[in-house]
């Protein structure tokens, strides 16, 4: 049984007109019907991420900014994962 169903938007869950497909809104809302949990992972902010997700009535999850900050299906905050000085002066310097 599938427990969970993670997926990118831009080219996957998000059609040419950056809108959440309705075949694709249709499957998540199924999906999560069903109990699987669905989660939205995006190189997107979360503001940015939320719009189309809002417009297709899609509330799920959400890993924003390649993973820096995890909200749950409300947009609370659960996780910032943020560099620690030394990893990011060895980033800058890169």
């Amino acid at each position: 049984m599938i427990k969970l169903i993670a997926t990118d938007m831009d080219g996957t869950l998000l059609g040419d007109e950056r809108e959440v497909t309705i075949e694709n809104a249709k499957a998540v809302k199924e999906a999560q019907t069903q109990g699987v949990t669905v989660i939205v992972a995006t190189g997107r902010d979360e503001l940015e991420a939320r719009l189309p997700l809002k417009q297709a009535d899609i509330s799920c999850p959400v890993i924003s900014v390649n993973g820096a900050v995890t909200c749950n299906e409300h947009g609370e905050v659960l996780l910032v994962s943020r560099f620690q000085n030394r990893k990011r002066e060895l980033f800058l310097t890169f």
